[in-house]
């Protein structure tokens, strides 16, 4: 993480928008969350593009086994 980075932070990898936001919560494993640009939240679309991390690399590592997963 780069501590000169002003926050929030905000990134995109193939299509998703990764994000720097800690939960009011004492647990660090989920203070970056991602979802598809394309992802409305409707919970009958069965669209699961979205998850949580403890930083923004392990978000990139989560979409990128996403994405194998959709391939296969």
């Amino acid at each position: 993480m780069n501590p000169s980075r002003r926050w929030p932070a905000k990134s995109f990898y193939k299509g998703f928008i990764i994000e720097y936001d800690p939960p009011p919560i004492p647990v660090r494993s989920m203070d970056w969350c991602f979802y598809h640009r394309d992802f409305d939240g409707a919970k009958d679309s069965q669209d699961c593009r979205l998850g949580r991390e403890e930083s923004e690399s392990k978000c990139m590592e989560a979409i990128d086994r996403m994405l194998i997963l959709e391939t296969n």
